[in-house]
């Protein structure tokens, strides 16, 4: 596999993986091999990988055939590839540009989350300084043609949960945040957020100060 120099454009590492897989059935298997190629080092003091993978098969529409959602380690463009068979097998690629910066993402979870007929791609990265670890979720909508951005947030050293709270088949995304591990960070006070989806998007329900217990089912994520 030629693929130890790394692609000098977003279109160009879209391109090269596209015809990758398609080359050969059997090369979906081989694509963490070509990932690892273009690992590099970051800057950033320490780098925790996150949960989640760089690639995953899902069947989006239902049709017996499975898409391929592929994502860049660190240092590489922040972008989700959604590879799409066509009638003859081939797979046709769709990308979104998830952020400016060249964030490890992970694909974590891919399910319907708003019980809407559409499938939602959560994505996550993590990132830790000399103190504080810090996550980012985005969250994109696929709607057949286009992958849409639902949510972005940033959070030091949270704790992230799912649940539908309000028992309507529509979850909720819930997130402890926690303090920046440096004094220079001055005073600060750990609070509980809810997004809740709003029928076009997820946004801040509410904010409780220092709370961080919650009876309610938590969704697993595989």
């Amino acid at each position: 596999m030629a693929f130890a120099t790394n692609p000098i454009s977003v279109t160009a590492y879209i391109d090269l993986l596209t015809d990758f897989v398609n080359a050969q059935p059997t090369n979906y298997e081989h694509l963490g091999e070509v990932l690892e190629l273009w690992t590099t080092s970051s800057n950033q003091t320490i780098i925790q990988q996150p949960e989640g993978e760089y690639y995953r098969k899902f069947d989006f529409n239902r049709d017996g055939q499975a898409e391929i959602l592929i994502t860049l380690p660190t240092n590489h463009p922040a972008i989700l590839i959604l590879l799409t068979p066509d009638s003859n097998g081939m797979y046709q690629p769709m990308w979104k540009l998830v952020s400016d910066y060249p964030n490890d993402y992970r694909i974590w979870l891919v399910r319907d989350l708003t019980a809407d007929g559409n499938v939602e791609i959560v994505m996550s990265a993590v990132a830790c300084g000399a103190h504080t670890c810090s996550q980012t979720i985005n969250i994109l909508q696929w709607q057949a043609t286009t992958l849409n951005s639902i949510l972005e947030l940033n959070a030091a050293n949270p704790t992230v949960l799912w649940s539908d709270l309000t028992a309507d088949g529509t979850i909720e995304l819930i997130v402890d945040r926690g303090k920046i591990g440096s004094d220079g960070a001055g005073m600060q006070r750990k609070q509980t957020e809810i997004y809740q989806w709003d029928g076009s998007r997820y946004t801040l329900n509410s904010i409780t100060p220092d709370s961080s217990c919650f009876a309610t089912p938590i969704l697993a994520i595989d």
